[in-house]
């Protein structure tokens, strides 16, 4: 069963990164994460980035992604099917160029 709240908007957490001076980018860095794994994360589950991200932002990653957590705070294994239904950042962004 998954949570029906729903998961922080990417853009708030990026306004919440900023107002910190963080990007996903130096939280790449600083964890030793390959390039853009953070951002990934905002839209698509990744464990180890959403501790990251949560930590930067002093918050614990179920109360960012609730749709990626269980009612008792556990990860949920496997994650539902609509938790990977985004589609990549830069296919986003040739279809914006595209219309």
């Amino acid at each position: 069963m998954t949570n029906h709240q729903s998961d922080m908007p990417e853009h708030e957490i990026m306004y919440e990164l900023r107002c910190r001076g963080l990007t996903y980018a130096a939280i790449d860095v600083k964890y030793g994460f390959p390039d853009h794994t953070s951002a990934n994360a905002a839209s698509r589950p990744d464990p180890k980035a959403e501790v990251a991200i949560a930590a930067e932002l002093g918050k614990q990653p179920k109360d960012i992604w609730p749709s990626r957590y269980g009612q008792d705070g556990r990860r949920l294994r496997p994650q539902p099917r609509e938790n990977y239904s985004g589609k990549p950042r830069e296919a986003k962004r040739q279809n914006e160029r595209a219309a």
